[in-house]
C-alpha cells in the first residue's frame, strides 16, 4: 500500500506540474519518472549485510544490482537496471570509463560468489572489455576493495 501511494503521488505531481498558466511546465513526463525511479537508488559509504538482504528480497529475491566508480570509490545500488544507476552516476560527475556493473549476493557474503562481475554496461570494446564480465583483474580487484570497505558483514 505504501509503495502504491508513493507512485500515485509521484505521477500526480508530474501530471499537474505546469497545469496552471502561471506555472509553466519545467520538465517532461519521462523525466519525472526518472526522478521518481532514482528515489530508490542508494549511494552508500557503508551498508550492513542486513540492509543488503532486505534490498535483495524486495527486488530480485537474492541479488542487489550495484555500479561502482573505481576512480572515486563510489557505490550506488538498488535499481532494476545497471544502466539506470550508470545514468545517475554520469549525471552526478562520474566518468563512463570508471563505471562497472556488479551484482551482490548477500547470502554468499564471505565467499568469492558474493560479487558477480556481470552487467551489460561492462561491454566496452574501447577498453578491451568485450563481454558482460569485468575482464581486467586489476579492475576486479579494485571493485573488491571498494565493496569490502562499503559492506559491513556484521
Amino acid at each position: 500500500r505504501g509503495l502504491a501511494q508513493l507512485v500515485a503521488r509521484a505521477v500526480r505531481d508530474c501530471e499537474v506540474a505546469g497545469s496552471s498558466p502561471v506555472t509553466p511546465t519545467n520538465h517532461k513526463h519521462d523525466e519525472c519518472f526518472f526522478l521518481w525511479y532514482n528515489h530508490f537508488m542508494k549511494q552508500v559509504e557503508k551498508i550492513t549485510l542486513a540492509e543488503l538482504r532486505k534490498m535483495s528480497e524486495k527486488m530480485f529475491g537474492n541479488m542487489v544490482k550495484a555500479d561502482v566508480d573505481v576512480a572515486k570509490g563510489i557505490v550506488v545500488l538498488d535499481a532494476e537496471l545497471h544502466a539506470d544507476i550508470e545514468q545517475y552516476m554520469l549525471d552526478n560527475g562520474s566518468l563512463q570509463n570508471d563505471l562497472w556493473g556488479i551484482n551482490l549476493y548477500p547470502e554468499q557474503f564471505g565467499s568469492p560468489d558474493f560479487i558477480e562481475f556481470d552487467s551489460m554496461i561492462n561491454i566496452r570494446p574501447r577498453q578491451n572489455n568485450r563481454s558482460r564480465y569485468v575482464e581486467d583483474p586489476a579492475i576486479r580487484q579494485k571493485i573488491v576493495e571498494i565493496i569490502d570497505k562499503v559492506v559491513d558483514g556484521n
